[in-house]
């Protein structure tokens, strides 16, 4: 019981980043999506760079 006493604020801290990691999750925060003409947008005017990230068969099945 010392431990927990000698270092509440240990087990304060990590309640905090743990309720921080969880609320955004619980509350289904999701990424709204991305537009054909925002992507445009994106990429003229801040440079962005699109990955793909689809798996082999997907990329095949898209592409044929």
């Amino acid at each position: 019981m010392k431990f927990f006493v000698d270092n509440w604020y240990l087990f304060v801290l990590a309640l905090a980043s743990g309720s921080m990691l969880l609320v955004p999750a619980l509350r289904g925060a999701s990424f709204g999506g991305l537009t054909a003409a925002n992507a445009v947008l994106l990429i003229n005017r801040e440079k962005a760079v699109l990955i793909d990230v689809c798996g082999a068969d997907e990329f095949a099945a898209g592409h044929a």
